[in-house]
């Protein structure tokens, strides 16, 4: 028996988010029309935590049948959900200046592809061939509050997202 001792990555620094206003094929994302469109905000390093998003699907019992001594489960609803971004911004600073990049694109009611690349320095561009999931997702109201303790703390936005269509699991960027 061979024992396998597979190869694990990091996770540290290693999540890239990039929210894109359109994507024709959620399959194959174009890197150079879409990803790096003038209208893509890559907030990778505004954001606190990595946008974690979840596919869950109810389960419940079936009706036991008069002829059976066993009840089965049946599926459900299949429910998804996008955590709340929390991302930085600096008070002091215009809205068109670059700290405030995510704070004046992301607003409330707008809809964006959410583009995440987990694996790779986060700080590092995009590149053919990376793989990415994509959510499509819509914003609601930005929070003012503050992310850490302390003297740590940092003035940041609390933002809630609501997904809006399944999750496309690795996609494959496309040049």
């Amino acid at each position: 028996m061979t024992i396998l001792l597979p190869e694990t990555v990091n996770s540290l620094g290693k999540v890239s988010v990039v929210m894109v206003s359109t994507i024709a094929n959620t399959a194959a994302p174009s890197l150079g029309t879409e990803i790096n469109a003038t209208t893509s905000v890559n907030v990778s390093c505004f954001l606190y935590e990595a946008a974690a998003g979840t596919m869950t699907t109810n389960k419940g019992q079936a009706p036991k049948k008069l002829c059976t001594v066993s009840q089965f489960q049946e599926r459900g609803i299949a429910s998804v959900d996008v955590g709340d971004l929390s991302y930085s911004h600096h008070p002091q600073r215009a809205l068109t200046d670059a700290a405030n990049k995510a704070k004046s694109s992301l607003l409330d009611g707008t809809r964006w592809y959410m583009v995440v690349r987990s694996g790779k320095a986060g700080d590092t561009a995009l590149v053919a061939a990376d793989r990415v999931d994509i959510w499509l997702v819509e914003l609601l109201n930005q929070n003012r509050t503050t992310m850490g303790d302390g003297e740590f703390a940092q003035f940041s936005i609390l933002q809630g997202v609501i997904a809006k269509a399944n999750p496309i699991y690795e996609s494959i960027l496309a040049a």
